[in-house]
């Protein structure tokens, strides 16, 4: 029988989502799959030694993900997720309950019980004149940790104590916890960028 050579090859890209004349992303998606996919998939990698995979990360992608590690790069969705409660306003809010659930319902959103108890609430009060107004400044905090907490990936969610810990509390969050997340969320996007240097 004849050998079969596979080769497996990752084709990694995105689009370049900064507004070079506003210098804001007008779409958080390289933040938000770097926190769900990029480390997970070349981190397995390490389990499995005798597997061969070639990445091809396109410039845009790569330079985006440096922008985020440097903590240089403005994004609503971002700036919103960390922003103190109390400095949120009407607006803010607003643009929180916009973004928070635009995920996976069942592969994201319904694996931490308070973000799906929190969905179910927006589409309750989602008639009302103003919806965000249903919701207490816990409930909003909790909404803030809850949104960008979903996305982490789970081979760095089971290595990490501190993002760990939060997703078992799952719920009762303080700035101080949202604190943790952002530097967390900064970490994963360094941690991707070496993991894939040094494969």
């Amino acid at each position: 029988m004849a050998k079969t050579y596979l080769m497996l090859l990752w084709h990694m890209h995105q689009p370049f989502y900064k507004d070079l004349a506003e210098d804001t992303y007008a779409m958080p998606w390289v933040r938000l799959h770097a926190l769900k996919d990029y480390y997970g998939m070349v981190a397995m990698l390490r389990e499995f030694p005798n597997v061969h995979v070639t990445f091809n990360l396109v410039p845009s992608l790569v330079a985006q993900l440096e922008d985020y590690a440097r903590e240089t790069a403005r994004e609503m969705p971002f700036e919103v997720a960390f922003k103190p409660v109390d400095q949120l306003g009407e607006e803010g809010r607003k643009d929180l309950l916009g973004f928070a659930f635009a995920m996976h319902r069942e592969n994201l959103l319904n694996r931490l019980p308070r973000l799906r108890e929190l969905h179910q609430k927006s589409l309750a009060v989602g008639g009302q004149a103003a919806p965000w107004r249903a919701f207490s400044s816990q409930e909003i905090l909790d909404l803030q940790v809850l949104s960008q907490l979903a996305w982490f990936d789970e081979i760095y969610l089971a290595g990490d104590s501190a993002v760990r810990g939060l997703a078992a509390r799952g719920r009762g969050f303080s700035e101080e916890d949202k604190v943790i997340l952002r530097k967390k969320e900064v970490e994963i996007f360094n941690v991707t960028l070496e993991e894939y240097r040094s494969a």
